[in-house]
């Protein structure tokens, strides 16, 4: 599950080359793609799962304890009796209700898990517009007049629907109870996500029984030598259990540290691929500041935390380690990744939180500058 706001914009941006929004509209509209809520994250952004719609049964999570209260039962109710619906057809249905309170109340039930819905435009819509009150609103008209003036007005659609109410809302398809098939599938999903299972990384995928509830599993996928057990990461708990191919990319990378030139790249904080909050814990240096949130980024260069930012707009907070590792090799790498990650989101200036540690007086200056960017007061720009 990742935040809504984050999905496109920071992660499947970064992943798909040439992604393209209307890619994922397309196979979510299809049925090919099954969006689940997971949780709200403040008034308007929350957290969303996305499962190719013959595996919802095996990874998928059972929605959280209904919510309760008259309208949310309406709700459920009108859509148990009309299937998948449109914003108008369930207001109809619940006459009296204001469009705004209905609207919240639905987004509330996909939160939840309780509601699906066949629109990531919508989902985009509620997670970044800031308001409906300014939104977009999409307007059906059904052609021009042909030149019959007010004749063909009662014929014409004028249904305005809110940007993050289009599309169809529905109760997903039951969850079935966890079985063998599904622990296995979810355990072969995670080894593709993670390379490496430890208990602190299964623990935040959150699953039913946690560590305790796939050991076993995990033990007769060890005798069938498909995983291998050893003590691949430094400083966690010796349970670690690998895909063999992810072990033979370790060797690679060991053998070919010596003569190759290092890489960074810029990560949203909530990418899975970020293993620092969840497989490794954060570094001292940003205690209190590493957080997996929307709008927070990390920079990693060679496995190595080199800066840690929080991006509002145009600018960034960027926060960096006192004494940078191997601040030659890696920083060189990590300031030309923020120069690419700031040309490609347009952000424009990148700066420290306080005064009294300026980025352009910090050991990464002189890279940054190097990489592109100009000073700016106590930041740079782009």
């Amino acid at each position: 599950p990742l935040p809504a706001s984050a999905l496109e914009s920071d992660i499947l941006a970064c992943r798909v080359p040439g992604y393209r929004p209307q890619d994922l509209d397309l196979m979510v509209a299809r049925g090919e793609v099954v969006l689940e809520g997971r949780g709200a994250l403040g008034a308007r952004d929350g957290k969303v799962a996305l499962y190719l719609s013959p595996n919802r049964a095996l990874f998928g999570h059972p929605p959280n304890d209904p919510i309760e209260g008259d309208l949310p039962a309406r709700v459920r109710d009108v859509l148990r009796k009309t299937g998948a619906a449109f914003l108008p057809e369930i207001e109809a249905l619940c006459a009296g209700v204001r469009r705004d309170d209905l609207v919240d109340a639905l987004w509330d039930l996909f939160w939840n898990g309780e509601v699906t819905s066949d629109s990531t435009a919508a989902l985009r819509a509620r997670s970044f517009d800031p308001g409906r009150a300014g939104g977009k609103r999409f307007v059906a008209d059904q052609g021009p007049r042909f030149g019959l003036g007010g004749r063909m007005g009662r014929y014409r659609s004028r249904l305005e629907t809110p940007a993050d109410a289009v599309g169809r809302f529905s109760l997903p398809l039951e969850m079935p109870a966890a079985s063998v098939e599904s622990r296995l599938g979810a355990i072969e999903q995670w080894l593709a996500r993670h390379g490496i299972l430890t208990r602190e990384a299964i623990g935040a995928e959150a699953r039913e029984g946690g560590f305790s509830a796939v050991y076993s599993l995990l033990r007769a996928l060890e005798e069938r030598g498909q995983v291998r057990r050893g003590y691949f990461i430094e400083g966690l708990g010796a349970l670690q259990f690998a895909d063999p191919s992810a072990v033979d990319r370790l060797r690679d990378l060991k053998d070919g540290a010596a003569g190759r030139e290092p890489s960074a790249v810029v990560l949203a904080a909530t990418d899975p691929a970020n293993p620092f909050g969840v497989t490794l814990p954060w570094p001292a240096w940003c205690t209190g500041e590493g957080e997996r949130r929307a709008r927070a980024h990390v920079v990693i260069a060679d496995g190595e935390l080199t800066a840690l930012f929080f991006a509002e707009g145009a600018r960034a907070i960027v926060h960096l380690p006192e004494s940078p590792h191997d601040k030659d090799r890696l920083g060189r790498s990590s300031a030309l990744a923020i120069a690419l990650w700031m040309r490609r989101k347009a952000l424009r200036i990148i700066g420290h939180e306080t005064q009294d540690a300026p980025l352009n007086a910090s050991a990464m200056a002189g890279m940054l500058r190097e990489a592109g960017l100009s000073p700016s007061g106590p930041g740079f720009r782009l």
